[in-house]
């Protein structure tokens, strides 16, 4: 028979809610109070792990986590995810309505690169999601297109870049060069970030900070700054740009081939372009010789009808263009340390040359400058260069450069020693420029008048005695020979001094 007594000891789990607590013995109670205190402790250290706000830096990385983003990447630049677009999108969203967030984010980043290596992390091309090992933008190509940072992070690079000025120890300090590959320098790499922005969204602001920094770099980083200067501030505050450029130029004038690409890569307006034209025929007289066939395209490229009369002058006027004068800058540049390697007035000649091949305007403007001329004093050496030019590169205007040549020789404005100092010391002409005097020469030799049949003559003798290969001596010597037959048969009085110097010649070649 079953028992109606209540066990003295349930084994359900449910307690009454009205149930009387168990009263404590004198030895629980005693027991109670003597728990340990290490109890209390350790609950008081988890609760205060737990309420610890997280510092900035964890904060970052935990709201590019949130986006996609696994910055903390062992195997090398962070990992991205397949949509760029929506993880910039998502950044600005929280970042944009959440000031305090933004500043920790900010503050975050700047302690995470104060690292070299963390720095050279986020600014080489990152791994995407999806993509496998296809390398494209790197994490600041990216937060630079969030635009409730782009500003804030576009200074804090900025100020990073002259710490790392000096970084090549190859460059010796001097900032010269920088033989560190691309991935390596840290300079470099922080530039390249600026490349090709979609937008700026405070762009006056980024040009006046980037131009602080342009001022204090090394020469290398300097040239390389200039040169993309179009590509990182694109057609914004070109005004103040072009201002900043020529004060440059009037500092250093090394930087003219940077400047010059910077002038031609901007989208300026009439009045910017005719300063920079002014600013580029002041360069004429300051540049090494070396640069100037490099300031003569850029001149000749910017040309239009209304400045054109006015480019060529100038170019007239400033250019030294003789053999002596280059003797002259290769010895200045042997006292300063360098060489010039190349021949740089056939160079400039080449410059001159494809520019005129292509623009009928420029010819036709040059032999109106040169028309204009009518004193002796005012013609140089440089006159039968461009004369020569615009034979060679405008076929329908060779008959004009003829009379013009013979005109300027019956004034005496062309004279004999012009046309020795045209030639001297330039021997390494390409050997096209050889049938163009030849074939002037014939022209002289065929007019009726004594003085420029002894012109001709001279220019042959002056051209068998400085192009010294073999085979310019012998087109000289042919057309000597044609001449000279051909003057047997004919009334014109200047058989026999043609004779006579082909004699003279004949003795020299004998003498070789």
């Amino acid at each position: 028979m079953l028992s109606r007594r209540r066990p003295a000891k349930s084994n359900n789990p449910f307690v009454p809610p009205f149930a009387q607590p168990n009263k404590l013995t004198a030895d629980g109670a005693a027991a109670a109070q003597c728990e340990p205190a290490s109890s209390n402790a350790s609950l008081e250290a988890g609760e205060a792990e737990f309420s610890r706000s997280p510092t900035p830096l964890e904060k970052m990385v935990s709201v590019l986590a949130d986006a996609g983003c696994t910055l903390i990447n062992a195997a090398g630049p962070p990992f991205l995810p397949s949509n760029l677009y929506n993880f910039r999108q998502r950044l600005d969203g929280v970042l944009a309505v959440d000031s305090f967030l933004r500043s920790q984010f900010l503050k975050g980043f700047s302690d995470y690169i104060s690292s070299t290596s963390n720095l050279r992390r986020v600014l080489l091309p990152c791994d995407r999601d999806g993509f496998g090992s296809v390398r494209r933008e790197s994490l600041v190509q990216l937060l630079l297109l969030v635009k409730s940072i782009q500003q804030d992070l576009l200074d804090m690079l900025l100020e990073k870049l002259p710490e790392y000025f000096d970084m090549d120890p190859l460059d010796g300090g001097g900032g010269l060069s920088s033989p560190l590959p691309l991935d390596e320098d840290i300079a470099r790499l922080i530039l390249n970030q600026f490349r090709w922005l979609d937008f700026l969204v405070n762009s006056e602001a980024f040009a006046e900070k980037l131009l602080q920094i342009l001022s204090i770099s090394p020469h290398h980083l300097k040239k390389e700054i200039i040169g993309s200067l179009a590509e990182m501030i694109g057609d914004h505050n070109n005004k103040s740009l072009v201002s900043s450029l020529e004060q440059m130029l009037q500092e250093d004038s090394s930087i003219i081939v940077p400047v010059l690409d910077s002038f031609s890569n901007l989208n300026l307006d009439d009045l910017l372009h005719d300063q920079v034209i002014m600013i580029a025929l002041s360069c004429i007289r300051t540049i090494d010789i070396e640069h100037m066939p490099y300031l003569l395209r850029f001149l000749l490229l910017s040309a239009k009808e209304s400045n054109a009369r006015r480019i060529i002058s100038q170019i007239r006027e400033q250019l030294k263009f003789v053999g002596a004068s280059q003797a002259r800058a290769l010895q200045h540049n042997e006292l300063k340390g360098k060489t010039v390697i190349d021949n740089t007035e056939a160079s400039i000649l080449d410059a001159l040359r494809s520019n005129l091949r292509f623009k009928n305007m420029l010819c036709l403007e040059l032999l109106k400058e040169l028309k204009s001329l009518e004193e002796p004093r005012d013609h140089k050496v440089i006159d039968i260069w461009l004369l020569a030019l615009v034979f060679m590169s405008c076929e329908s205007l060779q008959k004009s450069v003829e009379k013009l040549f013979k005109k300027k020789i019956l004034e005496g404005c062309i004279q004999d020693h012009m046309f020795e100092n045209c030639i001297h010391g330039i021997k390494d002409l390409p050997k096209d420029y050889l049938p163009t005097f030849l074939s002037l020469s014939a022209y002289l030799l065929a007019c009726k008048e004594q003085r420029a049949q002894e012109f001709g003559i001279h220019m042959y003798t002056c051209i068998f005695d400085e192009f010294s290969d073999a085979y310019s001596r012998q087109e000289v010597y042919e057309v000597f020979i044609l001449l000279a037959v051909a003057a047997q048969y004919s009334s014109q009085p200047y058989g026999f001094p043609i004779a006579n110097e082909l004699l003279m010649i004949l003795r020299k070649q004998a003498n070789y």
